[in-house]
């Protein structure tokens, strides 16, 4: 049998006198708690008395990364200006709490350009008008309203037209609130799903067995980022295309090195596949449009001597890329890879085929005239 080893009992510390005895003492105390990010650490300190209840010296250095002297400090700092605390002791120590009561409520504090920017927060959210994700933006937001003083509140609201945020939704999610609303759950709860999902250019749905990990939003779009059973790999699911969702009872352990941030591909939306290196030249019109944005977190602009522009990024060939591509028209060269050259060229030439007139006469397929609409360094 091996020994019992027994640590040895730590002796009790008393406890430093909280208030001094004289008035001079507490000035002196309250002075020295006022250093560099003493509010911040002051504010820190109330939320945890708040959520805790009570709170000991020790625990609470050990939370704010301070010494206990500065809690101390801190303590005195928040009893004269106001904050109902007391201590109650435990032995030969202390616990210090909050004095409760019905109508206590800690106050917020923001300042102009933070009620700002929580506002145009909620209009970036219209897009998403039916799920919980606005809904809950929209009370989060009155919550904080109801506790800010007036003068504020009526200067943020004359002043809402200073920031302005495109409030008009890109898709509709009015009749899938519970199916985002379930999948969060998931997510939060980590639980297999059962999405009954249509891929993209399939007429009818599928089940799919999904470890959810990621609720992603891009260009007002929703997408699931999860672990599919049926592919053996992450993947990503468009939430439009989604009908049902299931949430089973089986909990499941997070996979590592799915390359879950690969997947997020910039501007470029979100895509599962193998990357590749792309390389381009952007004419000397574009290329000050092209090197003022970053489409891609890879992306490496060098500007040329003749006014054009040469981008390198490793992304893979989706269908973001090829649109964002054909959209420049013949101010963009693909110099690599290949298929990707392949497949904008194709597109143009589609697009022609579509747009162009019927001719009166059949012309013969040997009379037909290719054009090159890909600019050409």
């Amino acid at each position: 049998m091996l020994p019992c080893v027994a640590a040895e009992p730590v002796p009790a510390q008393k406890e430093p006198a909280f208030f001094p005895s004289d008035r001079r003492g507490r000035r002196k105390l309250a002075f020295r708690a006022r250093g560099t990010g003493y509010l911040a650490r002051q504010q820190r300190l109330l939320r945890l008395l708040d959520e805790r209840k009570e709170l000991s010296a020790e625990h609470a250095a050990a939370e704010l990364g301070c010494s206990r002297r500065t809690v101390y400090r801190d303590l005195l700092v928040l009893s004269e200006t106001g904050v109902p605390l007391y201590q109650e002791p435990e032995g030969r120590r202390v616990r210090w709490r909050l004095v409760e009561g019905p109508k206590r409520r800690l106050a917020i504090t923001l300042s102009f350009s933070e009620m700002l920017a929580l506002t145009a927060g909620r209009d970036l959210l219209a897009g998403l008008a039916g799920t919980f994700f606005h809904e809950a933006a929209i009370s989060a937001l009155e919550k904080i309203r109801a506790a800010l003083p007036q003068p504020l509140l009526a200067r943020a609201d004359a002043s809402a037209e200073l920031v302005m945020a495109d409030k008009r939704p890109l898709r509709d999610y009015r009749g899938r609130g519970e199916i985002v609303r379930a999948i969060a759950d998931a997510i939060d709860q980590r639980h297999t799903l059962i999405l009954t999902y249509r891929k993209l250019g399939a007429r009818s749905s599928t089940r799919r067995e999904v470890d959810p990990y990621h609720l992603h939003i891009h260009a007002g779009a929703l997408y699931l980022i999860g672990y599919c059973h049926e592919r053996k790999a992450a993947r990503t699911f468009l939430l439009d295309r989604a009908s049902q969702v299931e949430v089973t009872d089986r909990a499941f352990e997070r996979r590592s090195g799915l390359g879950l941030e690969a997947i997020l591909q910039g501007d470029l939306g979100p895509w599962s596949g193998k990357a590749v290196s792309v390389s381009l030249r952007f004419s000397p019109d574009a290329a000050p449009l092209v090197a003022e944005r970053k489409v891609h977190p890879s992306q490496v602009t060098r500007m040329n001597l003749d006014g054009s522009a040469d981008v390198n990024l490793t992304a893979p060939v989706t269908p973001w890329l090829v649109r964002w591509l054909v959209g420049w028209g013949s101010q963009v060269a693909v110099l690599a890879p290949a298929s990707l050259a392949t497949q904008v060229r194709e597109t143009h030439e589609a697009a022609m085929g579509r747009s162009a007139r019927p001719a009166t006469k059949a012309k013969k397929r040997s009379e037909r005239v290719t054009v090159d609409v890909t600019w050409k360094p």
